[in-house]
């Protein structure tokens, strides 16, 4: 899958006027492996509320954060730290049109 990844992103960042990186984010966002970015983060990369449990008789949430407006920086740092969120290895142009996608998604 990831040779399928960089073989497409070779390709089509090869021709502008296919597809743009803010594009190519978006399907990294949203279509992703079988556990995509938009499934526990939404669909505007708001954040939400994945799961409740109980602690000390009282309920918690699992939440995914809110990763819009993060820059490629963050994001890397976000996906190699935590442990809780799949990162897929994403290489450092896939955060990138990744960040270029949160920008505005």
């Amino acid at each position: 899958m990831r040779f399928f990844v960089f073989l497409f992103a070779v390709v089509v960042f090869g021709d502008e006027s296919f597809i743009t990186i803010k594009e190519y984010g978006e399907a990294i966002y949203k279509r992703y492996e079988k556990l995509s970015c938009v499934d526990c983060h939404g669909q505007n990369a708001e954040g939400k509320t994945l799961a409740y449990y109980e602690r000390k008789r009282k309920l918690e949430a699992i939440v995914a954060p809110k990763i819009r407006n993060l820059t490629s920086e963050e994001l890397k740092n976000g996906l190699r730290k935590h442990s809780f969120g799949p990162s897929y290895y994403l290489s450092d142009a896939e955060i990138e049109a990744l960040a270029a996608y949160l920008a505005n998604p």
